[in-house]
């Protein structure tokens, strides 16, 4: 696949996504314009990152997520049926339960144990169930959907 393909998919969806937004809401299509621009500026430096790099940081990243989601649980701000968020500087709004899932993902792939014997089945299922009570309590039935049938999806596939 081509290295530019990704980010030019990125940008036409950001694109229209906000000229989409710009017609229903126009108050709001400057400040999802900046979020766009900060996510790209990310997706930019963490695929720079050798993957190898991503699999040694996998375990404390999925450790943070979920301190993240019980600091959400308990000082968390819950706006209209959305779960909790946890406010950054009054400035934005962060939800650690969208993280969860890549989290996971790479703690799954660095399981030593293999999925098809009862003990990393075990193993697997205990590290997705943590992140998805989490969520689930917070409570966000649709995020935690998401996450089950995207983390559920590498026992599956793996």
């Amino acid at each position: 696949m081509k290295h530019w393909l990704l980010p030019a998919l990125m940008i036409s969806l950001a694109l229209i996504s906000v000229l989409t937004l710009k017609s229903v809401a126009p108050e709001l299509a400057n400040t999802q314009t900046i979020f766009f621009i900060i996510s790209f500026i990310i997706f930019f430096f963490v695929s720079k990152i050798e993957f190898e790099q991503l699999l040694r940081l996998s375990l404390p990243i999925y450790i943070l997520v979920n301190f993240l989601l019980i600091v959400s649980y308990l000082f968390g701000v819950f706006t209209e049926k959305t779960g909790r968020w946890i406010p950054i500087f009054n400035i934005f709004n962060a939800q650690p339960s969208q993280l969860a899932i890549p989290a996971t993902i790479f703690v799954l792939l660095i399981l030593k144990q293999p999925l098809n014997n009862l003990i990393g089945l075990l193993k697997a299922l205990l590290i997705i169930s943590l992140s998805a009570i989490l969520i689930l309590i917070e409570p966000d039935l649709g995020t935690t959907l998401v996450y089950l049938i995207s983390t559920g999806s590498i026992i599956f596939f793996k």
